[in-house]
């Protein structure tokens, strides 16, 4: 396998539509950024301290170069050095997480040739793997250890495996105290405000992140992003949304996921999700069974 041929696979499946910026975010995640999109902005001439110095700069052409088959720029023993030494499973396997979308991600199962139902997880070390196996060949070519790297993997216990990828920042955790998966039984025109207590538990500041609305229903909501506030470890707040059940009848499930500044979802498996269930009749003969 090219190493041109591999980072193109990836880059055409990814979030990312600059070659030269995905380069950025790739290699820094790979070595160990926890933010690769906001600490790398090619416009801004601005990398992040994880980056090898040979990928940095102003000009783009050695980046965008990686992905050509002719006029192609090689990996420079310096840079696979500096990969070798620097690799980070975890801040590598977030990044891809956030990049692909479910549908992306089967796409470039298949562009790998494999099956489309492989395990997120499996794939992604599958595709470090590879990575590594570049660094440590003289060459810019590798043997395709995708398969075998998967089917080691797989063979792990379930139990062992110690990847976690419910968030998007490592000791990045919360939980919802009370107000969870509420079910509302309402009448026609009401209007009606749901609270949630959540708290921070992990070990990041939770700073310039909200919840958005992530399920599309005809029920009126407001506001439709909830700001959270500065909440440090250990620290808890009050989220609360208006709900206007007018003009519309039916059974209506709504759902809020946590995202920061950059618009990312900060827990991608809807671990901290906000939900809530609401009935809504003409007439309502029925109990409030929320509150």
């Amino acid at each position: 396998m090219q190493f041109c041929d591999f980072l193109s696979k990836i880059y055409k499946r990814s979030a990312c539509n600059n070659q030269s910026q995905f380069v950025l975010e790739f290699f820094s995640a790979f070595c160990g950024e926890e933010e690769p999109l906001r600490s790398n902005n090619e416009k801004d001439s601005l990398y992040s301290k994880y980056l090898p110095s040979g990928l940095t700069g102003y000009d783009s052409t050695y980046r965008k170069r990686l992905f050509r088959e002719t006029k192609y720029t090689r990996l420079s023993s310096p840079i696979k050095e500096y990969i070798l030494s620097n690799q980070n499973k975890d801040t590598f396997f977030k990044y891809l997480n956030f990049t692909l979308t479910e549908n992306n991600f089967k796409e470039l199962c298949a562009d790998f040739e494999l099956s489309i139902y492989t395990e997120k997880i499996a794939l992604f070390e599958g595709v470090f793997e590879q990575f590594i196996e570049f660094a440590k060949n003289r060459e810019d070519s590798a043997d395709n250890v995708i398969q075998k790297t998967i089917e080691k993997y797989l063979s792990i216990k379930p139990t062992e495996r110690k990847i976690d990828l419910s968030s998007l920042y490592p000791n990045d955790m919360g939980i919802i105290e009370n107000g969870n998966n509420i079910v509302y039984e309402k009448d026609c025109y009401q209007k009606f405000n749901h609270s949630w207590l959540i708290k921070n538990i992990g070990a990041i500041t939770w700073e310039e992140r909200y919840y958005e609305i992530c399920k599309t229903t005809s029920l009126k909501t407001n506001p439709y992003q909830i700001k959270i506030p500065v909440l440090r470890p250990k620290e808890e707040t009050v989220l609360t949304v208006a709900i206007d059940t007018r003009h519309f009848e039916g059974n209506f499930e709504l759902a809020w996921t946590m995202r920061n500044k950059d618009k990312q979802e900060c827990f991608p498996e809807k671990s901290l999700q906000l939900k809530l269930t609401v009935n809504v009749y003409f007439k309502n003969t029925i109990a409030d069974k929320g509150g």
